[in-house]
């Protein structure tokens, strides 16, 4: 449910007691037979539902669900007024998996609800998880990257990787963009799209932006000083002024101008806190640092946004590049941001180029920048100048534009 702190604060904690009560009483009318219903802190409760059998299991789930879900949408009523509440919703049926389940004891149980309980609230409101074996993998996983992340970043587990922009142009190597990657001893290569949210949630983002920032750093320092170096930062890390002050100084520390620097935003994060982050945009501008925004076109792109804030490049998402040549929509958002890009006298970047055809196909609409698998994967850092210095060689298979 709605976070009853949250409530408390705005209607005070008798109204926040009253609405926790009316759900208590709620469920308990749901609960029958050997059921088991309990309530814990702050607008938590669990329901165990034991029925004879895994169908009559599944139906009972599915009926209690939706009078919860209905019982909510009517909102409540307190001291004369209607007050809507949000709920998050967990599901575990433990009879759909007796591999899974026969290891469990309780405390594994309440674990995997308070898990969906996360996974739930990570969506959206009035989201229900359900669990099951790819959710135990993730749960595992999250537990693994939780409990040693720190030591990852002390370790040198956790390295910057360059990932190439390619002029589409003159076809020369214009920048690189750094993406963090995890290599454990025992897992492999761990998806930087688990631990960077898993960074954020435990605070350890700072930790994690600043290492990426000191050792991207190090390993340009001696790099041509054309190429630019691209990062993508939270808003939450621009916002604060001890990440942002630590920030140029490592950049004085390790002899890198500002004017080299890019800071991506996504769309996303720009069109949700532009108020709060425009400040913090300007100051950066005024160091010469450059900013583009990143994953264009996947919400509710138009010009107005582009002119909310001082952007100096547009990244197209990858998901639009990809499939161009084959999706009429995609390939009209893609000629139309990069129109629109050039109206602006913005540079546009593709992300996610694969194919030839597609790279002939943005050329010819005019896009500024490239990068993808086609030019080059991620690099280590020592294989960038080794990279830079081949490239013109290595690209001979390329069809050649004019």
């Amino acid at each position: 449910m709605r976070n009853l702190d949250s409530i408390a604060s705005v209607h005070g904690a008798e109204t926040a007691a009253k609405i926790n009560n009316l759900y208590s009483e709620k469920i308990r009318s749901l609960s029958k037979g050997n059921d088991f219903a309990a309530r814990v802190e702050n607008g938590r409760f669990y329901l165990l539902i034991n029925s004879n059998d895994s169908d009559e299991n599944s139906s009972r789930i599915a009926d209690v669900l939706n009078e919860i879900k209905e019982h909510s949408g009517k909102g409540i009523q307190i001291n004369g007024q209607t007050m809507s509440t949000h709920l998050n919703l967990g599901v575990l049926d433990i009879s759909s998996d007796k591999k899974l389940s026969t290891k469990w004891d309780e405390e594994d149980i309440v674990q995997r609800l308070d898990y969906m309980l996360f996974c739930s609230r990570n969506k959206s409101h009035n989201f229900i998880a359900s669990y099951n074996v790819k959710m135990e993998k993730s749960l595992r996983q999250r537990a693994l990257v939780e409990g040693e992340l720190l030591d990852a970043l002390s370790s040198g587990q956790i390295t910057p990787y360059f990932q190439p922009f390619i002029d589409m142009k003159t076809n020369e190597v214009a920048g690189m963009e750094i993406l963090a990657r995890w290599e454990h001893p025992r897992e492999g290569f761990i998806p930087p799209d688990v631990f960077v949210h898993i960074a954020e949630d435990i605070g350890a983002m700072r930790d994690l932006t600043l290492l990426m920032l000191r050792r991207a750093c190090e390993a340009a320092v001696d790099w041509p000083t054309h190429l630019k170096l691209a990062f993508n930062i939270s808003p939450n890390e621009l916002r604060s002024d001890e990440t942002m002050d630590r920030f140029f100084e490592i950049l004085q520390q390790t002899r890198v101008s500002s004017d080299r620097i890019e800071i991506e935003i996504t769309e996303n994060a720009f069109i949700e806190e532009v108020g709060e982050i425009s400040e913090v945009i300007a100051k950066l501008k005024k160091r010469g640092v450059q900013i583009s925004i990143d994953d264009f076109g996947t919400r509710f792109s138009n010009l107005t946004h582009l002119k909310m804030l001082p952007f100096d490049k547009i990244k197209i998402d990858q998901s639009f590049i990809r499939d161009m040549d084959s999706n009429p929509e995609s390939a009209a958002i893609v000629k139309n941001v990069i129109a629109l890009g050039k109206s602006l006298g913005l540079p546009t970047v593709a992300e996610g180029i694969e194919l030839k055809e597609n790279r002939k196909t943005l050329h010819e609409l005019g896009c500024s920048v490239g990068q993808g698998y086609l030019f080059a994967k991620a690099l280590k850092g020592e294989d960038v100048i080794p990279f830079i210095e081949n490239y013109q060689t290595e690209i001979v298979y390329l069809d050649k534009v004019a």
